[in-house]
């Protein structure tokens, strides 16, 4: 009655290796992996601690004003 099949399984619609934003594409998703697999920097993870402190000072017992 209803078609279960994805769109992404035809092969009609799946872009070809000739297609330049194929490329593109690929090119994007592997850049990306491998920032995503990057170490947060310590200079960062040093600012997020100072933001957490001067949230905790401005709360005390950890009671925010977040009504």
């Amino acid at each position: 009655m209803f078609d279960t099949s994805s769109d992404e399984d035809d092969p009609r619609n799946r872009p070809s290796s000739a297609d330049p934003n194929h490329e593109i594409t690929r090119r994007l998703k592997a850049y990306y992996a491998s920032v995503e697999e990057e170490p947060i920097p310590e200079r960062f993870i040093e600012l997020l601690e100072k933001l957490d402190e001067a949230e905790k000072a401005q709360s005390p017992g950890g009671s925010g004003n977040d009504s």
